[in-house]
């Protein structure tokens, strides 16, 4: 079994892509930093960031829903990116 340093490390490899704007790439490694650390809310959060940026808004919402699930009592980030995502798509229509 893999250890949460090992997801910690597809988490940092992820922010990079993400920065680089391979978004792809980023969500993969947030996807496997996730499956080694599920618990980690962190990761759900910020794969939920990307696919927000890429304006997949149902698996945005989805993963800060996991987040919340997890641990409502620090997933205030979730809660905000939600709020914000759910803004963005009645703007939209």
């Amino acid at each position: 079994m893999l250890d949460s340093n090992a997801a910690d490390a597809y988490a940092w490899r992820g922010y990079i892509y993400s920065i680089k704007g391979d978004n792809n790439k980023a969500i993969k490694d947030f996807s496997k930093a996730i499956e080694i650390s599920p618990q980690s809310i962190g990761y759900w959060i910020d794969r939920a960031t990307i696919y927000y940026d890429i304006g997949d808004y149902k698996k945005a919402i989805n993963d800060c829903n996991k987040a919340i699930e997890i641990d409502p009592e620090h997933a205030s980030e979730a809660f905000v990116l939600r709020d914000s995502i759910y803004k963005t798509i009645n703007k939209k229509h």
